[in-house]
Order: structure tokens, then C-alpha cells, then sequence
């Protein structure tokens, strides 16, 4: 009986197995249309079974659909986090780290699709979007690079360290970037600055010229070729090199191809090699796109229609080709020792497949950040690519900016459809673009794009949200990753220790910020939560932190701060493993004397205030931190020793703690800075520290033309090996919760099209008096308009005093009229009395905005709005306007209680009196504001701009750059520097094709002035040009010059004598002018005439030494409308000054 029950069960599955498989093949061949209606037949049955429920059915239904999902979000009553405000009850006898709710589970979920490995708590289609995106496996290599990559032998681990270099010896082309970034000491990660590129030159070098990169595959000697790269690259081993050099040659097909069209060279020589950017053999399966053919090239003919993303290599030719990111061959060119058949790389023409028939699906394409997230995952079989180590780290920084710069791409050539102009008046405004000295298109990188300035304020002003609905947060928290997570070192590959896995750690890091999360909102350590805000950031050295804000429902007394806070090191005896993790990851440096060289050392002192006073009791700050109870060892307090390097021992006690919770130390082993921040006055301080971003490189100075905000944020963002696979892997670098909606503020018929279905609220909190309506916890935000858009900010400000308006007339209605403009309204409605309107608008930006922001609002006030008693805005909001000033003036001094005070506010109103002359020319007093008593020192603004440089880089930067100049170069360099220094004055013309080193030559005398404390200027005729020269600015911008030059005899500069530009020409000594060949003769002129008059010298230029640096083969000036003549006759050629110049000439080929 009972067997047969047993049979009964065993077929009864079997049918339902049966059955689930019929079912999802018949899906996986249905078209889109049969599925839709599939679909939608489903849901109208559902809909309709429902409408026939009774209240009793339906309550049954909800109550099941209740049970099952608390079932699964329930934690385990043995968890050690399942009753809330377990932080307040720390037990150091209790394993928390052992805990389910943090364990990570181990890369123990493989994907049925591409056989990834991942982590419970990772996302299904994170690896190959569900099944959609497939690629073929990279192929281990051949013996002996395989055996190389193993790290088991002498040889194999003298490999494994200099991976970079070898791969560097066998590149194709050459890997250019901004800036390297090397930090001082160990550091495990590879990161850059700006924009990553790749060059690559002709076949064959030029006669009498050494071969570089792709032209050593042809020397055809395979002991010269090993000798070549062996002494381009030192402490290489030659056995390794050579063999390395033998599998290249066998396999790379590439390599094969470029030695063919070598060998086989045509009868006319005015012929190029092309490698196709997208071109497929006839015939190859579309699977199999990144399988190398030894068809791969063509010959062209000079002038033959090509692809402008192709390859185009002469056989002989000293220029160089800056290879497109999106060309197949872009990874296989710089990486051959990773892709050493050759092999595709990312692509535009790679299908997504049909998850269920693997059929390829031409209307969907795999996208770049698809394609590397694919290519750099864990699975079964090994990966080779993440046995490379130093080589992996770079190329995964590569990749990521490949991936950047598409993105980046898309919106520079889509400003139009992302409607930038918007920007101008509906988002957070409190800053202009009307800045005139800026001279270029305005470029809007969108506050969508991840990690941009725009999208770092609206998560500031996210916060801020918070912050006017919830009050100040209550626990402010940073989380640094721990590489030595038994987590990450479980998963390493033999031989492998935590700094040669990026990739791994990024994935660590991510759950465990989620875990950490998680049991903040969801198990409630500290009590219930009202919301939280947490950003993921990188340091110095490449690992990650995340900063998260914590708003509690019950606030933190100060009595109960000891309960989950501590400054202190934990006793050895009572709490072991507490105090082990403590020692290691709580102590602040040691810096001060006890390591003069700490990062956080600045002026001779630490940054953070360590070492802390030694105090009995916490005492809660009135504004700013409290000071957590630090006591003495003997005094109930502890003390320990550390190893610092070179092995030498440190004793520290409780002045060098990092505040810390227990529950979390010991819960994550890992650097957790906890700290009560409730007391804090300036909270938007704490939020904008919170959502800073990573480290951005400061350009101000350097590039004029800051309306391209794509340009900026290239020049100046860095990447990290860490940073480039976790956002490769596409995790999220922001999380918030509740939802803040952002509401658009435009004029009738300004907004964005858009058509969108609402349905009404089914879940929520009812509001009283309207029954059927839900109320859900999103919070909303109106954005801010800037003063000079007038009538989109009385439009706001109607807004937020009319209830309930249903239309643009109902606003602009006053008792029964119906105004003409929204001002008027606002008259009417009793809104601009006095200055009140202005004073509610500091008011709200002062909650926002920092000051400096605050003062450049004041300024356009002041200028723009007719003002009625500045004096009393003043005085009522000068704490506001100088709140940056005194926040910095207590970090520069910790253990001063400094107070706002008069030398503060004169500081501030200097700042503010610099922007309102920059504005339009007036000082305070005119506007009835108290002047400013400046100090001697507090040189103007243009000439802070023009000797802030600092002497310890130039000098770096001289030192190793002038013994590069060769003989034409150092010729031109001294020619022109004798004459600066000497003060003789006169104007030199650096006649510069492209790649003859006219920006490098340009850039050392620029530095090589600056150092010697004198002023050198940089200015060019556009505003992309500007961005070559270190300082560069717009010569339009620094000479003020007239914009009708072609109609004035005798045009003059826009600059009197007295004012900050010429207190700079008067001390400046040289003059470097880019891209000189696009000038009017008349802006030279008028150059000329206005130094003259400023300097009162009648020498040519006044003294000056100026250099004009151009190529006459390039572009001559426009001239609208304008015959060659006329274009002839505007160009500085036609000048009479030009009799005066000294011509000097570059004419080699830089590589």
C-alpha cells in the first residue's frame, strides 16, 4: 500500500516535470505578439477572477499572500539581530560575524547560462544578463605562458610580478593616459587621471630611426627582436621574452597579418594597411565574431573610402593614430599577452541572443559595460584573464574608461535630445552658466550620469530633503573594506593574495555594504529607521568606503551614546576578539612625529586632530561631534602596541582610537567610523561630504572653458583598478531610501513631452477625508531657479504659496484678475513687500547650499535685483555667507574653540566683494555693506589666479621633463627662456607642425617661469585649445579683447590701469599665445598698444616676451563671408609686428 502511494507520488511529479518542460519550450518559440497576448489574456483573467471575489474570499487571499511573505522576510528566531536595538545590547560573548543574516555564502550559485559563479546575494543576469548575452570562452594560452601564469615555479612568480612589463614589451600600441597616478609606498591597485588612449604608428620606422612597438614584430631576427625589447624595458628575463616572442609569432594573427602585408608590399607606395573596424570574413558564423582570420587586413590606396573608426597604417611614417575605443582590435593590439591569438575584442555589431534558443537577435545589441562584466566573471573553468595580476588591473581600468567614454560620447553628441538648455533654469540653480569669460558651447554632462557633478548635488540636495523633513541624521558612518575578509581569500586562485583580485574585492565590498544595510533598516541595530542615505567612494590607494547617513525613529539621548559607541580600546581580557580587531582597524595612524609622513599630516599637524585629549566622560558637542570618553590607561582605560613599518613597535593608548560601535566591529572586522552627528550645526556639511564622490583632480585654472562639463570631468575624475570593476559589474554606488521625486519647475508649454499612464495608489497609508486615496512615503522636492530667470522664480515662488492651483491662469489669478506676468501676481499677492522674498530665498538656499554658493547668490542680488536693505540681508544671514570661512579656519585649528569673529567676517566679505566686482565692477560700499578691511596680503583675484602654482610640482615637473627636449626643442626652450629671464622682451614664433612637441616645449617654459615666482601667461584663440596649456585661458577672456576687430582701426584691450588684470600684465614676464595662426592681426595689435600703455615701455609687447606657437599649414582666421584675401590679409602675417618676430622651428616627429 504504502509503496504504491510512493509510485502514486513519484509519477505524479514526473507528469508535472513533464509538463513545466513542455510549457517553456512552447514559450521559448512564441514571437513577441503571441506573447504579449499571452500575457495579456493571463492578466485579464486574473483581473477578472478577482472582481468576482467576495470580501471573504479576498481577505482569505491577502491573508495567505501576508503569510507566505513574512515566511520569507522573517529572520530566524536564532538570529543574533532578530529583536531591534541589539547595538544598545552589545555582548562580547556573542559570535556576530558567524551570524546567517551576514554570511556572504561563498561563490556557490553558478548561472545556467554562462556558467558564472556568484554569490548568493548577487543578481541572476548580472554576468550575462540572464542568458542574453553570450561569448566565447578566452582560451587558456599555450605552454609556456600558460605555465607562467601559474605562479608555481621561480621563473613563473618573476613573471607574475612584472606582468605589465612584459605585456608592455610585446604591444602593439602604445597606452597613453593624462596622468599615472603612483601614490608613495605600497600601493595595490593601478589608477589614472583623465582620458585613456591608444596610439599606434606606421610598419616599417623611418630610415635611420629605431623601431617602437608593432615595428619590432619586423626586424626578422628573432635575437635582435628579443634584444630590442629587452633593452626598452629593463630587468626583463631574455628566456622568457624569447618564448614569449615565439608563441606571439605562431599564434597572434594579427601579428601574421602585419608581417604578409609587410612582405608583400604592392608596386606603388602611396598605400595604406586597413584593419576593419566592424569587417567579418565571408561566411563566419555570427557567434563567432572574435575568432581571428588571417583575412583581418586590406590594402588601400591613399584616398579610398573607409570607416572612420577603421585602422590606417602607412608602411613608413612618423605620425601616429589614435586607435578608436570601439575598433575590434582595440584590447588585442594593447593587451597580447591576454589576447594572444589576436583575438576581437568589444565591438558595435555583437547580437544579443534569445535566452531560450540561443538564436542570435540582430535588432539587440551587446552593449561595452555587457561585454567586460561578461568577460572579467568567475566561473567553472578558469578564467585567464584574472590570472594576470598588475596586467588585469590595468586592463580593467582601461576597459572601464573605454565604457565611460562611450556613455560620454552619447551625451556630447546628443545634447539637443537631452534638452541641456534646461539646465538652465529647472535644475538646482544656485550657481550660472552666464559667466562671459567662459568662451565655448555649453556641454551639460546630466545630473543622470553617474558620479558627475550634477548628479553628486542632487543627491546633496536629496539629503537635505531629509534633513527639512526628518531633522538632522543621527548616526553618521564609514565603512571601509577589509582585504583580508576570509570572504575574499576563500575565493582567491592558488598562489593569489587579495591585491591581485579587484574584481573580487569590489564584489566582497558590495554584499557586505548591502549586509550592513541591511541590518540597519531592516533588523534595526539602533531601533527603527526613518530613512538612510549611503554613497560608495574610493580612496588614495584604490580600496573602497561607503559613507551612510542613519535618521532614527527614537533619537540618540546623550546618556546612551557610551551604549553603542566607543573611543576606547576594549579590554584584552574580557572581549579578545574585539580588542584584536580594534588594534587593527580603529587606530588612527599613528602620525605626528610618530610618522611625520601620515596622509593626514598638513602644516606640520594632523588633518583629523589626533591625537585626541584624554577625557572621563562623553560630552555632547554643542556644534560639531561629541567628545567620546577617551580615559587613561590605569584609569580605566587600555593600551596596546602595533607594528608599524620596518617593523617598529608603537605603543598607543585611547587618544588614537577611531570612534567605533562594538556590534558592528565585531560584527564586520572591518574599519567602521561611527560617530553621533545629531549635535552637528552645519549638517549639510556632513551631507555633502556624504555624496563628494571620489577624488577629482582640481583644473580650475587649466581649463577656460568650464561650460564643457563632459571635457571637465574627463580631465579631472580618476579610475582605480577597484573602481573600474565595480562599476563594470554595474553595481550601484548610491542607495537612499524614501524615494525624494524631483519636480521640475517651467513656464506654460516648457515641459518635456512625455505620455504616462497613472493609476491610482493600491498600497499605503490612507488619508483622512479621501477615501480610496493612498499616501505613500516618497518625499518631493521642487527644484531651485535661479534669480535671474525671473520669471520661472516667481513662478516657483507662486507655487509654493497658491494651494492646489489647476492651471497657469489659476497662478497667475489674484481675487478675480488675472495677471499679465507671475511678478505681478506675486505684487499682488503681497510676496515682494520689502525685501522679505529675498531674505525666504537665502533663507532656502542656506539650507542647501554652501556658502560659497550662498555669497555668489548674495552678488547676483546685489547686481541683478534692486535691493532695498542689502545691509539688513546681510547682517541677518552673515552667518550663513561665512559658515566655510570659519569651518575652515577650526580644522586648521583643532584645539581652538574658535567662534565667529570680526576677521572672519572681513574674510567673508572680501570673497563676497571679489564676486560682485567680477559682477559688475563695484565694491561693497556702494551698495551700502560694510567694506571689507583687507589684509596686505589678499592679492586680487586675477592675481591669485596667476601665482597659486605650487613649486614643489613645477620643479617635478621640470626635473623630468627638461632632459627630454631634444636638440630642436632645447634650441627653441633656452632662445625663448633667456629672453624671459632677462626681461629683453620681443615676440618669437615657434613654427610647430603637429607631433613635433610644440605643447610640450610650451608647457616646460610656462613651468620653468612660474617656478622662479614670476607670472607666465597661457592663452589660446579657442577655448579647446586652452585645455593643452597648463593655466590656459581664452586670449579673449584674459585681454579683454574687442570682439569686432575687423571693424576697428586701432583696436585697444578692455583693461585699465589700476585694476587686477593689469597689476598682472605689469608683473608678468612671458606670454605664451596657442594656435596663433587662427588669430586676427588686430587682436595682436591690440595687444600691443595695451601692454605698452600699462607697463609704460614702448619696447614691442612693453618688454614682454611673447610667444606665438602655431602651424600655418592648418587653419587661417574666419573671416565671415570673407574671400581668401580678406582671411590673407587678418592673418598676423599681415601685422607689422611681424617684421619684429623671431622664427624658430620644430620640425622632428615625437613619438
Amino acid at each position: 500500500m504504502r509503496s504504491a502511494k510512493l509510485l502514486s507520488v513519484l509519477v505524479s511529479l514526473r507528469r508535472l516535470a513533464s509538463d513545466r518542460e513542455q510549457k517553456a519550450s512552447a514559450r521559448s518559440l512564441e514571437s513577441e505578439q503571441v506573447r504579449a497576448h499571452r500575457v495579456g489574456s493571463d492578466r485579464e483573467q486574473t483581473a477578472t477572477a478577482r472582481l468576482r471575489e467576495c470580501k471573504q474570499d479576498q481577505a482569505n487571499r491577502l491573508e495567505r499572500d501576508r503569510a507566505r511573505h513574512a515566511a520569507v522576510r522573517l529572520p530566524s528566531v536564532t538570529s543574533n539581530f532578530h529583536l531591534p536595538g541589539t547595538a544598545f545590547r552589545y555582548n562580547s560573548n556573542t559570535v556576530y560575524a558567524a551570524d546567517r543574516v551576514i554570511q556572504l555564502g561563498g561563490l556557490t550559485i553558478q548561472c545556467t547560462f554562462c556558467g558564472a559563479k556568484k554569490f548568493p546575494g548577487e543578481t541572476p543576469g548580472m554576468c550575462c544578463s540572464a542568458g542574453k548575452v553570450k561569448l566565447p570562452a578566452l582560451l587558456l594560452p599555450t605552454e609556456p605562458l600558460h605555465g607562467l601564469l601559474k605562479g608555481d615555479t621561480l621563473k613563473s612568480r618573476q613573471f607574475l610580478n612584472k606582468t605589465r612589463k612584459y605585456n608592455s614589451a610585446f604591444q602593439m600600441t602604445s597606452f597613453g593616459v593624462d596622468k599615472e597616478v603612483v601614490e608613495p609606498g605600497f600601493m595595490p591597485t593601478f589608477k589614472v587621471q583623465g582620458q585613456v588612449y591608444h596610439l599606434i604608428g606606421s610598419l616599417l620606422p623611418q630610415t635611420a630611426e629605431e623601431p617602437k612597438f608593432l615595428q619590432i614584430y619586423f626586424m626578422g631576427d628573432k635575437e635582435r627582436e628579443c634584444d630590442k625589447r629587452c633593452e626598452n624595458f629593463q630587468d626583463l628575463d631574455k628566456t622568457i621574452v624569447l618564448s614569449l616572442q615565439e608563441i606571439l609569432h605562431a599564434n597572434n594573427h594579427l601579428v601574421q597579418s602585419f608581417k604578409t602585408a609587410v612582405e608583400q608590399e604592392p608596386p606603388t607606395r602611396d598605400y595604406r594597411v586597413v584593419i576593419r573596424a566592424d569587417h567579418r570574413p565571408a561566411g563566419e558564423h555570427a557567434r563567432h565574431f572574435n575568432e581571428p582570420s588571417v583575412n583581418e587586413l586590406a590594402i588601400f590606396l591613399v584616398g579610398d573610402p573607409h570607416d572612420n573608426r577603421d585602422i590606417l597604417l602607412r608602411l613608413k611614417d612618423n605620425s601616429l593614430q589614435r586607435v578608436s575605443q570601439t575598433h575590434r582590435s582595440y584590447d588585442a593590439l594593447q593587451y597580447p599577452l591576454i589576447f594572444w591569438q589576436g583575438q576581437d575584442g568589444y565591438q558595435f555589431n555583437i547580437p544579443q541572443v534569445d535566452p531560450h534558443t540561443g538564436q542570435p537577435q540582430a535588432s539587440k545589441k551587446v552593449s561595452a559595460s555587457d561585454f567586460y562584466g561578461y568577460m572579467i566573471m568567475t566561473r567553472v573553468t578558469v578564467n585567464p584573464i584574472l590570472l594576470y595580476r598588475d596586467l588585469f588591473h590595468q586592463f580593467l581600468v582601461d576597459m572601464y574608461a573605454k565604457v565611460e567614454g562611450e556613455g560620454l560620447l552619447f551625451i556630447r553628441n546628443n545634447q539637443q535630445q537631452l534638452r541641456a538648455e534646461s539646465y538652465v533654469h529647472l535644475r538646482d540653480a544656485v550657481a550660472t552658466y552666464s559667466n562671459l569669460r567662459n568662451v565655448g558651447q555649453l556641454v551639460i554632462l546630466p545630473s543622470t550620469f553617474t558620479g558627475g557633478h550634477h548628479y553628486m548635488h542632487e543627491r546633496t540636495q536629496d539629503a537635505m530633503t531629509y534633513v527639512r523633513t526628518f531633522d538632522k541624521p543621527d548616526l553618521f558612518i564609514t565603512f571601509t573594506c577589509n582585504p583580508q575578509w576570509e570572504d575574499i581569500k576563500c575565493e582567491l586562485l592558488p598562489g593569489q593574495k587579495p591585491q591581485h583580485r579587484h574584481d573580487l574585492i569590489a564584489r566582497v565590498f558590495h554584499q557586505k555594504v548591502i549586509k550592513l544595510a541591511s541590518i540597519l533598516t531592516k533588523h534595526v541595530v539602533f531601533g527603527p529607521t526613518r530613512c538612510h542615505m549611503y554613497m560608495i567612494e574610493w580612496q588614495k590607494r584604490g580600496l573602497p568606503h561607503s559613507h551612510l547617513l542613519l535618521w532614527l525613529k527614537d533619537k540618540i539621548w546623550p546618556n546612551q551614546i557610551d551604549s553603542i559607541i566607543s573611543a576606547e580600546l576594549p579590554d584584552r581580557t574580557a572581549d579578545p576578539g574585539l580588542f584584536e580587531i580594534v588594534k587593527a582597524q580603529m587606530v588612527h595612524g599613528p602620525c605626528g612625529p610618530l610618522n611625520p609622513r601620515s596622509p593626514c599630516m598638513a602644516d606640520g599637524k594632523c588633518s583629523k586632530g589626533y591625537p585626541k585629549q584624554f577625557v572621563a566622560d562623553t560630552q555632547s558637542g554643542d556644534d560639531g561631534y561629541p567628545s567620546y570618553r577617551r580615559r587613561k590607561p590605569g584609569e580605566g582605560g587600555f593600551d596596546a602596541v602595533i607594528t608599524m613599518e620596518k617593523n617598529r613597535q608603537v605603543k598607543v593608548d585611547n587618544r588614537w582610537i577611531v570612534p567605533y560601535c562594538p556590534l558592528l566591529s565585531k560584527t564586520f572586522n572591518a574599519h567602521i567610523n561611527v560617530e553621533f552627528c545629531s549635535s552637528v550645526k552645519s549638517i549639510k556639511y556632513v551631507c555633502k561630504y556624504v555624496n563628494k564622490g571620489s577624488d577629482m583632480a582640481v583644473l580650475g585654472l587649466q581649463n577656460s572653458n568650464q561650460n564643457d562639463e563632459v571635457t571637465c570631468y574627463q580631465m579631472a575624475r580618476y579610475i582605480s583598478s577597484n573602481e573600474a570593476a565595480l562599476r563594470l559589474f554595474k553595481f550601484s554606488l548610491h542607495e537612499r531610501y524614501p524615494t525624494v521625486v524631483h519636480l521640475a519647475v517651467h513656464l506654460e508649454n516648457g515641459q518635456r513631452l512625455s505620455s504616462k499612464v497613472w493609476n491610482r495608489r493600491k498600497f499605503g497609508q490612507s488619508v483622512e477625508g479621501e477615501p480610496g486615496i493612498k499616501r505613500g512615503t516618497d518625499l518631493g522636492r521642487v527644484y531651485t531657479v535661479h534669480p535671474n530667470n525671473f520669471e520661472c522664480y516667481y513662478l516657483r515662488l507662486l507655487l509654493h504659496h497658491v494651494q492646489g492651483p489647476t492651471s497657469f491662469q489659476d497662478l497667475k489669478s489674484v481675487d478675480g484678475h488675472v495677471c499679465e506676468t507671475y511678478r505681478q501676481a506675486c505684487n499682488l499677492r503681497g510676496l515682494l513687500e520689502n525685501d522679505s522674498h529675498w531674505d525666504d530665498t537665502l533663507s532656502e538656499a542656506a539650507m542647501s547650499a554652501s556658502a560659497s554658493q550662498l555669497r555668489n547668490l548674495f552678488a547676483i542680488m546685489l547686481q541683478a535685483c534692486d535691493l532695498s536693505d542689502p545691509n539688513h540681508l546681510w547682517e541677518t544671514h552673515k552667518n550663513y555667507l561665512s559658515e566655510d570661512v570659519l569651518h575652515r579656519v577650526r580644522r586648521q585649528n583643532p584645539d581652538v574653540n574658535v567662534q565667529l569673529s570680526g576677521d572672519v567676517l572681513h574674510e567673508a566679505l572680501s570673497l563676497l566683494e571679489d564676486k560682485v566686482i567680477s559682477l559688475d565692477g563695484k565694491e561693497l560700499k556702494e551698495y551700502s555693506l560694510p567694506a571689507p578691511c583687507r589684509r596686505r596680503h589678499n592679492l586680487a583675484q586675477e592675481v591669485m589666479r596667476e601665482t597659486c602654482y605650487d613649486p614643489e610640482a613645477l620643479s617635478n615637473h621640470i626635473a623630468e621633463n627638461e632632459p627630454k627636449l631634444h636638440p630642436e626643442q632645447r634650441h627653441a626652450y633656452n632662445c625663448i627662456l633667456n629672453s624671459a629671464m632677462g626681461s629683453e622682451g620681443g615676440i618669437f614664433f615657434l613654427d610647430a607642425p603637429g607631433g613635433t612637441g610644440k605643447t610640450f616645449v610650451t608647457n616646460l617654459l610656462l613651468a620653468k617661469v612660474r617656478q622662479n615666482e614670476a607670472i607666465a601667461l597661457a592663452v589660446t584663440s579657442s577655448g579647446i585649445a586652452s585645455t593643452l596649456l597648463t593655466g590656459g585661458r581664452t586670449a579673449h577672456s584674459t585681454f579683454k579683447l574687442p570682439l569686432n576687430l575687423a571693424k576697428t582701426d586701432s583696436p585697444v584691450c578692455n583693461i585699465s590701469k589700476g585694476t587686477p588684470m593689469a597689476q598682472v600684465l605689469q608683473q608678468t614676464q612671458l606670454i605664451v599665445w596657442y594656435e596663433c595662426t587662427m588669430l586676427h592681426r588686430g587682436a595682436l595689435e591690440a595687444v600691443n598698444r595695451t601692454l605698452k600703455d600699462i607697463r609704460s615701455d614702448t619696447r614691442i609687447m612693453g618688454g614682454i616676451t611673447v610667444v606665438l606657437a602655431g602651424d600655418f599649414r592648418q587653419t587661417l582666421p574666419v573671416i565671415p563671408k570673407g574671400t581668401k584675401a580678406d582671411e590673407l590679409k587678418a592673418s598676423v602675417k599681415a601685422s607689422p609686428l611681424w617684421r619684429h618676430v623671431r622664427k624658430l622651428h620644430l620640425t622632428t616627429v615625437q613619438f
